[in-house]
């Protein structure tokens, strides 16, 4: 009988731990959590463009600079240049 490759064990080794994972409900919980924030902070994006309708024109050109300042607003607000979100600074 041969036996097969290492990449192969380690694979199938992968996918039983894998599975494993996933039958654990505090996993599932957590990966259901985690899909429903992301649909919350995405599913506004779709929107953006009936939204700013009257602002754009339907140019979407305009669009994409709203985005943009939306975009580096949310982000200076959120982590200010040269600091981590944690507070820390970048080198220390």
């Amino acid at each position: 009988m041969l036996d097969s490759p290492p990449d192969a064990r380690r694979r199938s080794h992968a996918v039983v731990l894998a599975a494993g994972t996933l039958a654990d409900g505090r996993v599932r919980g957590l990966l259901a959590c985690t899909f429903v924030a992301f649909l919350g902070i995405f599913i506004p994006y779709t929107y953006f463009s009936a939204a700013y309708a009257p602002s754009t024109g339907g140019s979407g050109t305009r669009l994409a600079g709203l985005l943009l300042v939306f975009g580096l607003g949310a982000r200076s607000a959120t982590c200010p240049p040269g600091r981590s979100p944690t507070g820390s600074d970048r080198d220390g």
